[in-house]
């Protein structure tokens, strides 16, 4: 299969529900913790692989609709559990080898309501996800 870079145009949702109209990014992130091994008078000092966490990140446009990711996201900091599942593949159509879905559970750290008068109201939010996101490549 020939490149092809990601032009985003995801089908995205929060909890099952669909939110494509207001999001305007969405990028998954992962990394891992670095353990640094001191040297010793037998060996130099080395590195090794700690363990991995994952991040998703959303930027959305606000609304006060019961079906706005603002609304989910703030209702979701009074519960208890806090989680919700974030899904969507980076590219329009079915889901495919191509065009995998990627699924994770984030946990609702923050939200913003509101602004600036006379501009449209965004939000950015970056949430820790509970484990390695999934990749399915069928639906």
């Amino acid at each position: 299969m020939a490149f092809a870079p990601l032009i985003l145009r995801a089908n995205i949702e929060i909890d099952g529900v669909d939110v494509d109209d207001q999001v305007s990014a969405l990028t998954l992130m992962g990394s891992r913790d670095v353990i640094r091994i001191p040297s010793t008078f037998g060996a130099r000092s080395s590195v090794a692989g700690g363990d991995d966490t994952y991040q998703a990140k959303l930027d959305f446009l606000q609304d006060v609709d019961t079906t706005a990711i603002t609304m989910i996201l703030w209702d979701l900091l009074a519960d208890a559990d806090g989680t919700f599942e974030v899904s969507g593949t980076f590219r329009p159509g079915v889901v495919s080898a191509d065009n995998p879905k990627w699924t994770g559970v984030a946990l609702a750290t923050g939200v913003e309501l509101g602004g600036q008068v006379n501009t449209v109201a965004v939000d950015s939010q970056t949430f820790e996800l509970t484990g390695r996101p999934t990749k399915a490549i069928a639906p």
